[in-house]
């Protein structure tokens, strides 16, 4: 067989590594995941991924809508998109800042800078656009996980 190179590799993150194998047992099971991205068509893809996985999924199109969402119920995980009208991923991510105790933020971008600036903040999650539905449950799974 060819060698061949394996697409969407998020570098030195665990959730690579994790994406590879099969998990038996997911741990979205009555999660919250707030969608942020300003594309429909990848919002309802991470939807459906999530909802199978168990996860319960609400989306916005935009950081303003986001951010509403969050003032109405803190999710468990949120995946924001950096390039997106009216509020950007970077300013949501300024704003969870701020907050004491604010979820973990998994970035979805395929733009290196923006890939750079957000892994500045507290949660360096980074999911490469275009992903995979075993990359995407594997990223989650490595946010949600207590960080001791």
């Amino acid at each position: 067989m060819p060698d061949t190179e394996k697409p969407n590799q998020a570098g030195p993150f665990p959730a690579t590594e994790r994406a590879e194998q099969e998990p038996e047992e997911l741990a979205l099971e009555g999660k919250l995941a707030l969608v942020v991205d300003d594309d429909p068509d990848l919002c309802e893809f991470v939807r459906q991924v999530l909802t199978k996985a168990g996860c319960r999924v609400t989306s916005a199109q935009d950081g303003a809508a986001a951010l509403a969402a969050i003032a109405r119920e803190i999710p468990d995980v949120v995946l924001l998109d950096i390039k997106m009208p009216r509020i950007s991923g970077d300013e949501v991510l300024d704003v969870l800042a701020r907050i004491e105790r604010h979820p973990p933020v998994i970035v979805m971008t395929a733009a290196k800078r923006a890939r750079d600036r957000a892994l500045r903040h507290r949660n360096p999650y980074y999911l490469p656009k275009p992903f995979d539905p075993a990359l995407l449950i594997a990223t989650v799974e490595t946010a949600l996980e207590p960080t001791g």
